[in-house]
Parts: C-alpha cells; structure tokens; sequence
C-alpha cells in the first residue's frame, strides 16, 4: 500500500483525502490529431498545396499537377501504474481512498500524454512510405525575415524584426507576433486551430508586458479566469509539461492540429482485484498505450523562453 495512507487515519485532523495538487488530465490531447492504431505502428497522411495552371490557348493540352503526400508513422508504448491498498486500514480509515487512487491514476495517465506530446515536439518523426526516413528537429533562429526553412524557433531574446535585446525575456506580445507571422508567411491554414502552449510562468509574462494594450490586459485576464477563447488568433494552453532545452530556457511552442499527432494503441483503463499473493490487499491498476509525433513541420515554431532574470 502507498506509505502514506497512514496519515489518513481516524486520528488524523482532517478526514477528507485531499488529492496533491498537480497537472489533471491532459491538457494538450485535445490540440493534436488523434488516430486508433491497429498493429505495430499508424500512419498519418497529408496532401500537399497545389497551384492552379493558366489556359492560354483553345482546345490546350490539359495540364496535371501532382501534390506531395507526406506520411508520418507513429508506433505506440505501453504504459500502466499499480498501487496496493491494504484492507487491514480498511477499519482505520473514516472514508475509503480505493477511489482517489483511481482519480490519481487517471490524472498521471494524463500528464504522461502530456509528456508524450512534449517530447514529440523536438524527437526524430519516421516519414515516407514505409517509415525508414528520419526527420530529425534542427530549428533555425529566426530573424525576423519570411521564414526559408521548414524549421524555426524564436530565440529567448527576440525582440522585433530579428532584433535581439540587451536581455533575454520570457513570453511577449512580440514573440506571439513572430509566431502569427511565421504562420501567416507560411500561408498556413486557419480553418483549423492554432495554438500557443506555455507554463503559468509565461502566461504571468504576457500579463506583465509593457506591451499591451488596455484593452489587451483585459482580454487576457479574461483568459486567465477561463472565459477568453483566443487572442491574438492563438488559443491559449497552459501545461507545466514543458521542458527546459540544453540552451537553458523553456521551450514553448506555436503550433496547428494538422501539425502533431497522437496514436493510441489502447485508451485508459483501470481495473481493481485482490491478490491473493498480497494477503488480498486490493490492487488498483490502470493502463494505456499511446505516443505522438509531429507531422508538419511547417506549422510549428518553437518560442524560447527565460524564466530568470538576464545578468547581460
């Protein structure tokens, strides 16, 4: 059984089980492409643009034109965590936690697609029509520029117009400008959702920002309260997921729904049973196989951040 559960104890102060606070569910499943997987491994298939021909004589030849298909392949890995609750605290405790282990559970399966989702962002993809091909993640500082390259990051010291201040800074109205505007050179498509993922300490930067506008500071403090869809034509995703890079700042991401991609080999469940090998202590046990990857590169930007204050 968890060591803990000693503390819930019918001399314990406080009889509710009180669950630690932490990242609940999953924050960025729902911003991504999500596909059953069948087997070892799903593809995901895109189409690429094409541009319309000019006629410009009678009865010409007609003119075909082909469109890239691209395909990503995504695998899948297991996943499961198991607690024991030992019936012996069954008459200690004045309310069951069998439960709350379940929510707690459920929770971490949550915060594991989250981590799934991160990673994907920056690991190697599997491309092409049988997956030997590797598109590994090697951004270029952006500088202000219409973006030559598929791969792009806004560095933490970004400023505007591939400027770069004295100091580095955290989350901005510029940076988000960058982004938008990558996006828009890119002539990506805003039939679909774009979104902007970040830790609460960003979101505290954007609030702070020199700046923005009154009206802005209002739009965003709406967001803050949860009532704010978008702004700036990004929906907001606060995760504290998010990973500090090798550089030293987090790693914050503009990104689409048609960019990355979940597969889940099987969706969460959780089962409960005495074993008999555990003096038929109750076994919680929940599990689930998933793993993402990204699958357009041209619809990412990945936005770095400081979260300390610059000494130069």
């Amino acid at each position: 059984m968890a060591s803990t559960v000693p503390t819930h104890f019918v001399d314990q102060f406080d009889s509710n089980i009180r669950i630690l606070a932490q990242r609940s569910g999953s924050a960025l499943e729902p911003t991504v492409q999500s596909k059953t997987l069948n087997g070892n491994e799903c593809t995901f298939e895109q189409i690429g643009s094409v541009e319309v021909q000019e006629i410009t004589s009678r009865h010409a030849d007609t003119v075909l034109t082909e469109a890239d298909h691209v395909r990503r392949w995504v695998g899948s890995r297991d996943f499961a965590v198991a607690q024991l609750h030992d019936w012996t605290d069954d008459y200690r405790l004045i309310v069951p936690v069998s439960s709350a282990y379940v929510q707690i559970q459920a929770k971490a399966v949550g915060r594991k697609k989250d981590d799934l989702i991160v990673e994907a962002f920056t690991a190697d993809a599997k491309s092409d029509r049988t997956g030997s091909t590797t598109i590994s993640w090697s951004p270029s500082a952006y500088t202000g520029s219409n973006p030559t390259t598929d791969q792009l990051y806004i560095d933490h010291d970004y400023d505007e117009l591939g400027q770069l201040s004295s100091t580095g800074t955290g989350m901005s109205l510029l940076k988000l400008r960058a982004a938008r505007r990558i996006l828009e050179m890119r002539d990506v498509d805003r039939d679909q959702p774009w979104y902007i993922t970040m830790t609460p300490n960003q979101e505290q930067d954007l609030l702070s920002d020199p700046n923005l506008t009154t009206i802005d500071r209002m739009n965003l403090r709406a967001y803050q309260a949860g009532e704010m869809p978008s702004f700036y034509g990004f929906q907001f995703v606060k995760t504290t997921a998010l990973v500090n890079g090798s550089h030293g700042f987090r790693e914050c991401y503009a990104y689409t729904k048609n960019a990355m991609g979940m597969a889940v080999g099987a969706s969460m469940s959780s089962e409960m049973e005495r074993r008999a090998d555990k003096n038929y202590h109750l076994q919680i046990y929940t599990k689930f196989a998933a793993n993402a990857s990204r699958l357009d590169e041209t619809e990412i930007v990945q936005i770095r951040c400081e979260e300390t204050p610059a000494t130069s």
